[in-house]
């Protein structure tokens, strides 16, 4: 083999790692999301990097969960029982919000707004 196809073999490899990579980041998004809401999510995004398709080797999954819990708890301890029943299998930061949290920090806060909710990808939803 020559340098040139040394090469393309080796990056046809990493493509296709990457591609099953992140094929396994969106299923374990999937599935987190379908625990959330056995849990009584009313709403699961996901967003970041994997939401946009552009995930690494070292990405993580970004998710906002919507869900009535207490307010009084602070933010990075809501859910935590509920993840750490979930085992995650990759990387996980988490977002807990209450709805009317939700719908405030839409209202105040661009990021929220344009990053979380617009372009976020809902990966559950509760009807009604």
């Amino acid at each position: 083999m020559n340098r040139e196809d040394v090469l393309t073999e080796f990056l046809t490899s990493w493509e296709r790692r990457l591609a099953a990579h992140r094929a396994q980041l969106r299923a374990e998004a999937k599935r987190l999301a379908a625990g959330f809401a056995r849990a009584g999510a009313q709403r699961v995004l996901l967003f970041g990097s994997t939401a946009c398709g552009r995930a690494g080797f070292a990405s993580d999954l970004d998710l906002v969960v919507v869900a009535p819990v207490d307010p009084e708890i602070p933010v990075p301890h809501r859910m935590r029982d509920v993840l750490t029943a979930l085992n995650p299998r990759s990387p996980v930061d988490l977002l807990v919000y209450t709805p009317s949290e939700w719908e405030r920090l839409q209202d105040e806060r661009r990021f929220v707004r344009e990053e979380l909710a617009e372009k976020g990808v809902v990966l559950y939803e509760r009807a009604g």
